[in-house]
């Protein structure tokens, strides 16, 4: 049984990997600013808040706790998986998708 998603009230982040500038890219959103391109859109348009790249994930992960983007300790352990795929998928020219 799988535990049910609790979503970090303060938002949510994009991350990608840059492979010309050999960055990690995060962009910051929040919920409140997603735009819905119709009244019954189950998914909106994300609103970037946010952005910072770096080559290395903890100098953003310091950017998230800098900025108090992060409420929640267990989301701050999934931005530091993904970072670290991130990290991995940039090192061997893989293809990097989000979980």
């Amino acid at each position: 049984m799988s535990e049910k998603l609790k979503l970090d009230p303060i938002g949510y982040f994009l991350v990608r990997i840059n492979k010309e500038t050999k960055e990690i890219e995060v962009a910051f959103c929040k919920y409140e600013e997603i735009k819905f391109a119709h009244p019954k859109a189950r998914f909106g348009k994300n609103t970037i808040n946010q952005e910072f790249s770096s080559k290395n994930p903890e100098n953003i992960i310091n950017w998230i706790k800098n900025n108090n983007l992060i409420s929640q300790e267990d989301h701050l352990e999934y931005m530091k998986k993904e970072l670290k795929k991130a990290k991995e998928c940039l090192e061997k020219e893989e293809k990097y998708i989000q979980d």
